[in-house]
């Protein structure tokens, strides 16, 4: 046993097989420069509350269109809600079939466009890429998308068929079902409203009823928001939309009559040994991090943090990487409106388990000096933040992403103004957020390895594990 704060995991629960989110297809390349995208932003709301966002950038031909729809795993308040907002995703595109054909494929297909659909944390999308002289066409097309579902009964069986092939698929990788594992662990009661994906459980029990109440709560223009990028007039998509989505009524607003539950906090910290079939030894720690409704000043810092851990040159990279003893360590955060998680994750091998193990814990310990990082340091992490948006940037589909995920957590400004908020951080302001969030403060770690790399190490393995927990 690993003492008194920690518990011992021997093997995976069946009970956590879920599914992936939609692959995300990019648009072509705009232009290899960078564009001020504040310069080139409009938006305006209809009157029936549906917001309309464009980002212009004419280098090439193509536009993006994508209906953002607040909601996700963050409307699955009642168990059994649970995986809805993403069979509801697959539900809209199937509507369209009709006497055994796929009108939807055929659509697009005559316009030449690329197209999919997400379901996150807080947000599902429906998007195209298209030729720009199709935008139109497109705004149309996705206005009877998402205004015109048909819940039909035999659609919604093939559905379940499909998302379920989705949840065999990733029973069989030991690292997301350990992650989901870990999510469960660390959002507690709040799970429901973290795990877009759903469970065979929900999935299995959706009924077309539950669809229709589901789309009716949120599915509505002032819930909702259509953003446009690429090469294409702002005016002229204002026009169009306001055609085209002229008959989609708004509605009360769901989030009012439903209040999201908080999320519990971490009393104490909590290790597990989960038991999978790796070749490696991968370490997980996560920390419960700010709510960009409640300390929008901590997003910047968190995501500065995680790009600190992650710069070549950082000393994190040069004491773990470069010596060999992890061959990645790895830090990440999620900027979400709701209480987010800081992320970080080694991977090693059985044969430098126990140095590994030790260098980790003096990692954790080290985050609390002054010195961990410095100007330089933090200077280089905002350019890199900065390079990683100009690239989102250069395909009409990543700014749109980009623009749509910004809207519905914390509003367009958050995103038109990023840089500037993150170019306004100090090393003062990233250690206070560490001191917040991070350093002294309950983590949830686990340890993924094979049986055989369990049973070698036996006894050493608790106390490397109960050391390395408690600094």
């Amino acid at each position: 046993m690993l003492g008194a704060k920690g518990r011992f995991w021997n093997g995976l629960t069946r009970a956590l097989v879920v599914t992936t989110l939609a692959v995300v297809t990019n648009g072509p390349a705009l232009s290899g420069q960078a564009f001020d995208v504040r310069g080139v932003t409009r938006d305006t709301v209809l009157g029936n509350g549906l917001h309309v966002i464009t980002a212009r950038n004419s280098s090439l031909p193509l536009a993006t269109i994508e209906i953002v729809v607040r909601g996700g795993a963050l409307a699955q308040i009642e168990p059994e809600d649970e995986g809805l907002p993403h069979i509801l995703e697959h539900m809209l595109f199937k509507s369209f079939d009709r006497s055994g054909r796929d009108w939807w494929a055929e659509r697009t297909s005559e316009m030449n466009a690329a197209y999919n659909g997400t379901t996150g944390d807080e947000r599902v999308t429906y998007y195209l890429t298209l030729p720009s002289d199709n935008v139109d066409d497109g705004l149309e097309l996705l206005a009877d998308l998402v205004r015109s579902p048909r819940f039909d009964e035999d659609i919604l069986m093939a559905e379940k068929s499909v998302v379920l092939g989705e949840l065999q698929r990733n029973a069989s990788d030991p690292y997301f079902v350990a992650n989901m594992f870990t999510d469960v662990t660390l959002w507690g009661p709040a799970f429901p409203r973290k795990n877009a994906i759903g469970n065979i459980t929900t999935i299995m029990g959706a009924t077309t009823e539950r669809l229709e109440d589901h789309y009716a709560r949120f599915y509505v223009p002032n819930n909702a928001a259509v953003i446009v990028t690429g090469n294409v007039d702002a005016n002229d998509v204002f026009r169009s939309v306001s055609e085209h989505f002229a008959g989609w009524n708004r509605g009360s607003d769901a989030f009012e009559e439903l209040p999201i539950p908080p999320i519990a906090p971490l009393f104490a910290d909590t290790i597990f040994v989960i038991e999978a079939d790796a070749s490696d030894v991968t370490f997980s720690i996560r920390w419960l991090g700010p709510a960009g409704s409640q300390d929008r000043e901590a997003t910047y810092a968190a995501a500065l943090f995680a790009r600190l851990i992650n710069l070549s040159t950082s000393g994190t990279q040069q004491r773990l990487v470069d010596t060999d003893l992890f061959s990645v360590v790895s830090a990440g955060y999620q900027h979400v409106n709701q209480v987010s998680a800081i992320s970080l994750m080694a991977r090693t091998t059985p044969d430098k388990l126990a140095v590994a193990a030790r260098a980790l814990r003096r990692e954790l310990e080290l985050l609390a000096l002054e010195n961990y990082f410095d100007e330089d340091d933090l200077s280089s992490a905002i350019k890199r933040l900065r390079l990683s948006r100009a690239e989102q940037q250069q395909t009409t589909s990543g700014l749109a992403h980009s623009l749509a995920d910004a809207w519905s957590i914390a509003g367009t400004d958050y995103y038109l103004n990023y840089v500037e908020r993150l170019e306004a951080q100090t090393p003062a302001a990233v250690r206070a957020h560490l001191d917040k969030y991070v350093y002294g403060r309950p983590r949830l770690a686990t340890m993924l390895m094979s049986a055989p790399i369990i049973a070698a190490n036996g006894a050493l393995l608790g106390e490397v594990v109960s050391a390395w927990l408690t600094p």
